[in-house]
């Protein structure tokens, strides 16, 4: 069966990779994926509060990028991850900046519940980015943490991809506060 969810090794802490690898469960590689698994989820909630129909295919595409640089790291590769993705993201930034006339704040926005979901995005974004560069730092075999050659070039994509994205999210933030934070009504 190709869709079977259960699996075995995950009963003695380990996991296999899409690259077919087999690793513990508490390695940098499954802490960087799982992160990334938060932060997907955080943007979806960001996704299905914001009340700025534009920003949900916006939304959409970050998820989808985020989910390359989980396959970047479970196979080694990814077919798509690039410096566009990074170049298409400050290009929305330039666009939110211009929107909201203001810069990415230092204090959490309070004002509302759109906002600090928002909020809580960037955070767990930050914490992919360290998750990501302390895997990238580690040597390219090590028994048991799934370390093995990652395309370099890619993985520096996702690097300042991530970097972009809390400064994304950080100015969602600020507009949705600006905006009285009203949420969506789908």
């Amino acid at each position: 069966m190709a869709n079977r969810i259960g699996t075995r090794p995950g009963d003695a802490g380990q996991t296999r990779l899409a690259s077919g690898l087999l690793v513990d469960k508490d390695s940098p590689t499954i802490e960087t994926l799982g992160v990334l698994d938060e932060l997907n989820a955080s943007i979806a909630v960001v996704q299905a509060v914001s009340a700025f129909p534009e920003q949900h295919a916006i939304l959409a595409r970050v998820r989808a990028v985020i989910q390359e640089i989980g396959n970047l790291i479970a196979a080694g590769r990814s077919a798509v991850l690039s410096p566009k993705e990074v170049e298409e993201l400050e290009v929305q930034i330039r666009n939110v900046r211009v929107t909201s006339e203001s810069q990415p704040h230092a204090v959490p926005p309070v004002g509302s519940l759109s906002a600090a979901f928002s909020e809580v995005a960037r955070a767990q974004c930050r914490r992919a980015e360290r998750r990501l560069l302390t895997l990238s730092e580690l040597p390219f075999s090590a028994p048991g943490l799934g370390d093995y050659p990652i395309d370099r070039p890619q993985f520096q994509h996702a690097l300042r991809y991530l970097n972009r994205l809390s400064d994304f999210l950080a100015l969602t933030a600020t507009v949705a506060d600006a905006s009285g934070g009203e949420l969506s009504k789908h």
